[in-house]
């Protein structure tokens, strides 16, 4: 008997629960009805391509953080066209204050699954799309950010305003200057004033410059990016939490994982060398700091192949060098030995 009541009692709490919940997703399903139109129109343009029609139908705020061009950077960066979807009534925020958040995933260029959070925001009447963010960005505010593999042309520009502010205040003797302004804050934090010139003060005394440099493109490390996306258009290497070692300019434990995994920190790495005869070798890591990515590490070769790999002096050799001698960057007598380079 007291089984039988015991059932009963629980039978019915599971009823009122499943009832409730069904309650609960009609009241958000006809509470997000009007914005659901919105938030569906805007990943039609993303898939179709129409991206200024879906920036078009911002807020005012996301605008004025990010422009039309970012934001096709951005979205063309990830892929083109995109795929993407949002998730049932279950995944949405009640509308509240004229506010309402969906969650969906897209589908970028490389087959990762990418978790975002689209929220809408109601002015005059009208809803308009305010934040669309991937699950590293969430709390950067109005606009569309997401943590992907930056583009060849994007790392271009930040790895040369490093190289070419560097040899400017190596020109003038200033590497002050460069502490200051070219490193982050966190680096400044960690690292004092007088260590880093001390790193660099040869090429002041020395009077060390690459005459052209300015002129010359740096050509990255193929190998960095082989294993993040497959075949990602890109050089560079996101790094999760590790240990930091100095002497090798390396993040010991750092794996290359595709963007949908977890990854603690904000960190990239970007690597490979310039051209010139002789040429120097580069080694760069960035943090992410809202907006933008700012300097963390450098590793600046001296001029000269002892500051390449064997794959850049190999490279460089080919491609660029006078001298084709491969002895240069290649010692043909250990080809079969415990110390070829290439093993």
């Amino acid at each position: 008997m007291k089984l039988r009541g015991c059932l009963l009692l629980i039978v019915s709490f599971v009823a009122l629960i499943a009832s409730c919940s069904g309650a609960l997703l009609m009241y958000v399903g006809i509470n997000t009805a009007d914005s659901a139109e919105y938030a569906e129109a805007f990943i039609d343009h993303l898939e179709s391509g129409h991206l200024d029609v879906a920036y078009d139908s911002t807020i005012p705020a996301f605008k004025q953080e990010q422009s039309l061009y970012d934001f096709v950077d951005l979205i063309d960066t990830m892929a083109e066209p995109i795929r993407a979807e949002l998730h049932p009534w279950r995944d949405r925020t009640v509308a509240s204050r004229n506010l309402v958040k969906y969650r969906g995933v897209l589908v970028d260029g490389y087959g990762a699954e990418i978790d975002f959070d689209l929220t809408l925001v109601k002015q005059d009447g009208t809803w308009n799309v305010a934040s669309f963010t991937g699950p590293w960005r969430q709390t950067a505010g109005a606009g569309a950010w997401f943590k992907v593999v930056p583009r060849t042309d994007y790392l271009e520009r930040i790895v040369n305003d490093v190289t070419m502010t560097f040899i400017d205040a190596v020109r003038i003797d200033d590497l002050g200057s460069f502490y200051t302004s070219g490193m982050s804050e966190l680096f400044r934090l960690e690292t004092g004033l007088e260590q880093f010139k001390s790193t660099y003060a040869h090429w002041v005394d020395n009077n060390i410059d690459v005459v052209g440099i300015e002129n010359i493109s740096p050509v990255f490390d193929n190998d960095l990016y082989a294993n993040i996306w497959g075949s990602a258009p890109s050089p560079a290497q996101f790094c999760e939490k590790g240990n930091f070692n100095e002497l090798t300019f390396e993040w010991e434990g750092c794996e290359r994982e595709k963007i949908k995994s977890w990854m603690y920190n904000d960190e990239l790495v970007v690597s490979g060398y310039y051209p010139s005869d002789p040429p120097i070798g580069f080694r760069y890591m960035y943090r992410y700091v809202h907006p933008e990515y700012e300097l963390y590490r450098i590793s600046f070769e001296d001029p000269g192949i002892q500051g390449l790999t064997y794959h850049q002096c190999l490279r460089w050799l080919l491609l660029n060098a006078t001298d084709k001698d491969l002895s240069q960057c290649y010692d043909i007598e250990q080809e079969n030995t415990d110390q070829n380079p290439w093993e």
